[in-house]
């Protein structure tokens, strides 16, 4: 099976033999220039030679990757210093593990998924020769460059003033900037290097975090727009039930099939801010509830908990969504009129309603699970249930704020 998919996939066209659509090629230019702002590289087509544009984004990219090592290695040091001396190291080694996920994500996209990248770019070319796109989706594309520019200025920005904010908390600065407890001038060079990395790892997020939502906005539309032929068929009385369904069930398969090379591409980037934002969030509230912090540190991690977990439960919503939308197509094929199909024409009626109500249909995650709607819950379960635990059975040393929790919690039970 894994050889039959690997040979399928050196069989496609590069993408220079696939007409370029318009929205298409609008599309990937954005989702490329997004993946080059957040340290990953798009090399050149099958054939085609590297031009000057293409060296400075590989320069960008190499520096973008040399920045975060260099975090990597300041936070090993600023760890090892806080170990000796006997200080909380949680919330460093979280910090430390984020500025690894995203070296890890920037290195294996640059490499690794180049050809699922270029495969993606095929299949929807030849979608949108075939099929061509929503009328929702083409307004959105046209939105991208707003979004792009107004992305990035707003994370310079955000950047800036979370630096200034935490350079008027200590304790917070020594956990976010590990390179503030070093000797001047290594001090204010460590400071640059680690603000450099705090944006280029906030633009590699955020980058991922924007493509991830309009490839699902792009599936969504699309097997809306299905769904909604599928509502008008089941209405009608047409003397072709049989035939429009046939054409409707390819364009639904031809869909998935895009919704496969989508998931190929993702799933290594919804995987990592899955399983990075939830142990990270669990470490810090932990650091937080076990140990004495101050009222700024409390709000600080507070603040950056909660707005972590919002961007990812949004994130993973709407890939649920996508989910959803597929499977709901399934109440407007039993609302068709069966007397209009052959015996042939039933059993390819039997064999959808099969595949509608077998396996979830959606972003699969390395075979691991497929984001739905009860996968979300349980996430959001999970954490609940972590932060009842801990403040139940955290240590004696806490804020006063923590103890006001367990005594609401105690005198509860």
């Amino acid at each position: 099976m894994l050889e039959d998919k690997m040979n399928h996939t050196e069989e496609i066209p590069n993408q220079n033999q696939v007409k370029r659509s318009v929205v298409t090629a609008s599309l990937f230019k954005h989702l490329r220039a997004i993946s080059c702002l957040g340290g990953i590289y798009r090399s050149a087509n099958p054939g085609e030679k590297m031009t000057r544009w293409d060296i400075l984004k590989l320069v960008y990219v190499i520096c973008f990757e040399i920045v975060l090592l260099t975090n990597i290695v300041f936070y090993i040091f600023a760890t090892y210093n806080y170990a000796m001396d006997l200080r909380p190291i949680t919330r460093l080694l979280s910090f430390f593990f984020v500025f690894l996920i995203c070296l890890y994500l920037s290195f294996v996209y640059s490499t690794c998924l180049s050809k699922s990248f270029q495969i993606l770019y095929v299949h929807c070319c030849k979608y949108e020769e075939r099929y061509g796109f929503s009328d929702g989706f083409k307004k959105w594309v046209k939105k991208l460059r707003a979004i792009v520019v107004v992305v990035s200025l707003s994370i310079a920005l955000s950047t800036l003033v979370k630096y200034l904010l935490t350079g008027v908390y200590p304790n917070v600065m020594n956990d976010t900037f590990p390179s503030s407890t070093f000797i001047e001038p290594g001090r204010s060079v460590g400071l640059s290097i680690t603000f450099l990395g705090y944006m280029f790892m906030e633009m590699h997020w955020n980058g991922n975090y924007i493509i991830v939502n309009i490839l699902s906005m792009l599936l969504w539309q699309e097997l809306n727009r299905v769904q909604t032929q599928f509502k008008e068929l089941a209405k009608s009385y047409r003397e072709d039930t049989e035939s429009r369904f046939n054409t409707l069930v390819i364009h639904f398969d031809v869909i998935t099939e895009v919704l496969e090379d989508i998931s190929n591409y993702v799933q290594h980037s919804i995987f990592t801010t899955v399983f990075l934002t939830l142990p990270v969030t669990c470490a810090i509230i932990y650091s937080i509830l076990s140990n004495q912090v101050t009222s700024e540190e409390l709000m600080v991690y507070s603040a950056g908990c909660v707005w972590a977990l919002v961007c990812v439960g949004f994130g993973l919503f709407i890939d649920a969504l996508v989910n959803l939308k597929a499977h709901g197509t399934l109440q407007y094929v039993w609302g068709l009129d069966k007397e209009r199909f052959s015996g042939k024409g039933l059993q390819k009626v039997n064999l959808f309603v099969s595949r509608l109500t077998g396996d979830s249909i959606g972003y699969n995650i390395h075979g691991l699970f497929t984001i739905t709607m009860p996968t979300l819950l349980g996430i959001v379960g999970t954490l609940v249930t972590y932060i009842i635990v801990v403040v139940q059975f955290k240590p004696s040393g806490a804020t006063c704020l923590c103890n006001c929790f367990r005594n609401v919690t105690g005198s509860d039970m």
